[in-house]
């Protein structure tokens, strides 16, 4: 049993009773005998050994859905691959470079994806093992934005991004690969789960100490019950149908927003669109 001593302290008690043989009696009652052993000790060790257990079994099943999760995401692009070069193989005396070229893109594309899913695992493994350390460095938040946009518009993508900026954003203490990767994650996103055409707005707003930066999209949406995993390594939404992904993007944002002290918070609407908020402190830490 556990029991609570004069000075707030905790202990756990083990107890025996016993009935003392002989004639021994008060009132023709047998004595009884009860004897306790501290086993606090005893008790915390077992807890943690308990604690430690289920944090193998986790981690064991992490792992297990971890190599699932990858193989699956591995399998779509190569099969695409494996295919297109058989095609090519097989009519390559045939073809002419007009019907070649299709699959070649098709391939190309494939390559891409195992690549993004690649950097989408490093990335998660260097934040998750905390071997990231933050750089602030004076940058220039419009200028930084504008070359974002422009290695946007490399990408075949159907979607148009519309940037906004308010207040004086000359100049912001900021790591440049963080926020790189963080507005990445989240634009990407915004377009993947958006439909073909539609607008994503990237809105910059350098306030006093801090930069608010927003990514808001016409997309599907987060279900309520989504949104309670929404950070969580290799999660993906229930209303994403076929399109592609790894679920890591928006884990890696979230560590990356935390490791730079800042926030991160999101309004979404089922069949609307989502907004992401990201707040970082735009000033050097010791001055914060």
């Amino acid at each position: 049993m556990k029991i609570l001593t004069k000075d707030g302290t905790e202990k756990w008690i083990a107890c025996a009773v016993s009935q003392l043989d002989g004639n021994l009696d008060v009132d023709g009652k047998k004595f009884e005998v009860i004897i306790g052993i501290e086993i606090t000790n005893y008790k915390y060790a077992e807890s943690e050994l308990y604690e430690a257990l289920e944090q193998a079994k986790q981690l064991s099943e992490f792992r297990a859905h971890f190599v699932s999760i990858i193989c699956h995401q591995f399998r779509t692009p190569l099969n695409v691959v494996y295919f297109s070069n058989s095609l090519i193989q097989r009519h390559i005396h045939q073809w002419t470079g007009d019907k070649i070229r299709p699959f070649l893109e098709h391939i190309q594309i494939a390559v891409e994806q195992i690549n993004q899913i690649l950097d989408d695992v490093l990335s998660l493994v260097k934040t998750e093992s905390a071997k990231i350390n933050v750089d602030q460095k004076p940058i220039s938040l419009l200028q930084f934005c504008e070359e974002l946009l422009a290695k946007r518009l490399l990408k075949d993508s159907h979607n148009s991004i519309n940037f906004y900026s308010r207040g004086d954003c000359s100049t912001a203490w900021i790591d440049k690969k963080f926020l790189d990767m963080i507005l990445t994650n989240l634009l990407d996103n915004a377009i993947k789960y958006s439909p073909i055409d539609s607008t994503v707005d990237l809105i910059l707003d350098c306030e006093e100490g801090k930069v608010v930066f927003q990514i808001r999209d016409q997309g599907i949406g987060i279900t309520e019950e989504d949104q309670k995993r929404l950070f969580e390594p290799f999660y993906r939404g229930s209303n994403i149908d076929n399109i592609p992904g790894t679920g890591l993007g928006l884990s890696i944002v979230k560590t990356l927003v935390d490791l730079h002290h800042g926030e991160v918070t999101w309004v979404t609407k089922v069949g609307v669109g989502t907004t992401f908020t990201v707040m970082l402190p735009s000033v050097p830490y010791s001055e914060v």
